[in-house]
């Protein structure tokens, strides 16, 4: 089964593009804030070999709809997973393998919070923390509040500058920044518009997940990183004693886009980890 560049509307009417290649079980790519279905191109063409592969642009990204009567409305975390749901329903899916990278975690993690384990048959997280914010309770975040109204304000006024920066903390700290994958994830964040950014940002700042993790009882594969400056291994064994169904696999040697950076290595444990379910 192929299809390129197909597209469904949304309850709200939002359209969402989307690929599908492959045949036999479904598995779903949820990819993260500012980036498009694209970074999961080496995962379709593995993985596509023996499964059913979809990957989607979340709503203000990549060819996905990004009229302002929409998005103004419904840019939360939420609505990205009611998004998922929609999908999977629409595609007539009852089995899923379910893989969110970084913010696609986060909508993995609002999946389970508002629809439990409905259609999916396993979860993958892709190096992302269950609460972006630090405070008191917390110190696996990103940023304090007020850093992260500093880096919100950032966003707003000077896009283009943030999101070069930005890619940096995507790849480990000794990344060739002229070699071709840098350029290429530079290329594609840069063209996100800022509006989006912002209001995902927000919404994911509000976002507190830890509680969901003791709710899952489906197979679930952890992959870390921990040679960049975004998350580590800490990060990982966290969800791993968390969530009592988890296996943990950390990329020594990577940053935050691990699955780019060592495509062998994650495209290998994956096909292994959905394959023994």
């Amino acid at each position: 089964m192929e299809k390129l560049n197909a597209e469904l509307t949304m309850s709200d009417g939002c359209r969402i593009s989307y690929d599908v290649k492959g045949s036999g079980e479904p598995i779903v790519f949820v990819h993260g804030w500012s980036a498009n279905r694209e970074f999961f191109s080496e995962q379709v063409e593995y993985l596509s070999k023996k499964f059913m592969v979809i990957t989607y642009d979340l709503r203000g990204h990549g060819k996905s709809d990004k009229r302002m009567e929409i998005l103004e409305n419904n840019l939360t975390i939420e609505r990205l997973a009611l998004d998922l749901k929609e999908i999977i329903e629409a595609l007539n899916l009852h089995s899923v393998h379910l893989c969110g990278w970084s913010m696609g975690t986060s909508v993995l993690l609002s999946y389970v919070e508002q629809f439990r384990h409905k259609y999916a048959r396993s979860l993958t997280f892709v190096d992302m923390t269950p609460k972006l914010i630090n405070d008191d309770s917390w110190n696996l975040g990103d940023f304090d509040a007020e850093e992260n109204l500093r880096f919100t304000q950032s966003l707003a006024v000077d896009w283009r500058n943030v999101s070069g920066e930005l890619v940096e903390s995507l790849f480990a700290r000794n990344t060739d920044k002229n070699g071709p994958k840098y350029l290429w994830v530079k290329k594609q964040v840069r063209e996100n518009i800022p509006f989006v950014m912002v209001a995902l940002q927000i919404s994911m700042a509000l976002g507190d997940y830890r509680s969901v993790l003791s709710c899952i009882d489906v197979p679930t594969f952890l992959a870390y990183s921990n040679g960049g400056d975004m998350y580590n291994r800490t990060h990982g064994e966290y969800m791993h004693e968390n969530i009592r169904t988890s296996k943990l696999s950390i990329y020594e040697d990577c940053g935050h886009s691990l699955f780019i950076e060592d495509p062998n290595k994650f495209n290998r444990e994956y096909e292994e980890f959905v394959l023994s379910i």
